[in-house]
Formats: structure tokens, sequence, C-alpha cells
């Protein structure tokens, strides 16, 4: 495919940053969406920990699968005031991560940094 036509299939892409702002709520598509939303939602969340616990069984860390539901949560309600993708998990980026030898957070905090620093 000619580069010069990726613009149309892809469409225009803001050179900034996306703005805080409140999505637009509707109640009914709320009550549609609320159950397929607690599915998923549950889904993500057994998958992350289960993959967590595999983790720190092997590294012999301590997991709290109630700060990583908050955690979470609050990336989550994050991600839907900046209108991006949801998150969970990442069953590549924690396996990567623990063969690097992290054993914290902030190696996830340097590739967003990484991955960010082109968009400024």
């Amino acid at each position: 495919m000619d580069p010069t036509t990726w613009g149309e299939i892809i469409g225009y892409i803001p050179a900034e940053l996306p703005q805080l702002q409140l999505p637009h709520l509707d109640s009914q598509i709320g009550l549609d969406l609320a159950g397929p939303i607690m599915a998923i939602a549950l889904i993500e969340f057994i998958e992350a920990i289960s993959i967590a616990k595999a983790i720190a069984a092997r590294t012999c860390q301590r997991l709290d699968p109630n700060q990583e539901l908050v955690g979470q949560g609050l990336s989550n309600m994050t991600a839907g005031l900046l209108q991006v993708y949801a998150v969970s998990g990442s069953i590549s980026r924690l396996a990567v991560n623990s063969s690097c030898g992290a054993i914290t957070g902030f190696l996830s905090v340097m590739t967003w940094l990484i991955v960010t620093a082109p968009l400024l």
C-alpha cells in the first residue's frame, strides 16, 4: 500500500496528548452494557491476578489482590477520563519485566516515559 494514502485509512491523529474530560454518559446504554462490562472486568481481573500470583510465587514476593484491584480500577477510571483504551494486566509485559529482574513497577513507568516522549 502506498504510504501517502495511510491518512485516509487511519484518519486524523491529534498532535497533542488527550485532554481530561468526562465521557458522554447515557443511562440506557449503561444499563444495556452493565452485564457485559461486569463480566469483562471480572475476567480481566482474574487473568491479571493469576499472572501476578504466578510471578509472586516464583519471586517469593507477597501479593495483595485488593491493591491490584484498586490499581486496575484507578487506571481504568483515568483511561475513561482521557478517552483512551481500558487497561488490564499484560502477560507479556509482566513476563519481560520479571525476566529482567524488575521487582517494582518502576520499569513500567520508564517504558511509559519512553513511549510517551515522542508524543510530547
